[in-house]
């Protein structure tokens, strides 16, 4: 799959929060089909751009891709909002909702790894479960949180737990 091609869309949807931005990368072939997709979420002062030499290479390898521009960012609305991780981890929520992900895995960079935490502990995500998590800001975490946060993820009942 090393020479597989990529298509990029820019797309717009409307949620709570007004118009929100996002950009989804598939291989052109298969349009990832079979392959669980990949959510990524950039951090603050950014936009969804800052993905755009990781995102081709996930594509390339088969995934699906989709990263938005969180409210405020790049090209998303700016609406009259409180701006906390809970928040935005409300509006990336009901963004993957209104995409119809199911299993996903979520990927965050410094602010935006705090809003794939919310997004994966609080359970704004739910009916969905997030069987992977990583966040550039969860680098540096103490053990005891870390810890916290395992305990945290448990799937909802009945979606793949013990």
């Amino acid at each position: 799959m090393k020479n597989m091609s990529v298509t990029c869309r820019s797309h717009v949807r409307v949620l709570s929060a007004g118009e929100v931005h996002w950009q989804e990368w598939s291989p052109s072939r298969n349009g990832g089909e079979g392959q669980r997709p990949v959510v990524l979420v950039h951090g603050l002062s950014d936009s969804c751009r800052t993905w755009n030499r990781l995102a081709p290479a996930l594509a390339a390898a088969g995934r699906r891709v989709v990263a938005l521009d969180l409210p405020g960012h790049g090209d998303s609305a700016r609406p009259d909002a409180p701006y906390t991780v809970a928040w935005y981890a409300g509006v990336v929520a009901e963004w993957i909702r209104a995409l119809r992900l199911g299993d996903f895995d979520l990927v965050g960079h410094s602010f935006g790894g705090s809003i794939a935490m919310c997004v994966a502990t609080v359970r704004y995500a739910e009916p969905f479960f997030v069987p992977v998590l990583f966040g550039v800001a969860l680098a540096a975490i103490s053990s005891p949180i870390a810890s916290w946060v395992t305990r945290q993820r448990r799937p909802p009942a009945g979606r793949g737990g013990a």
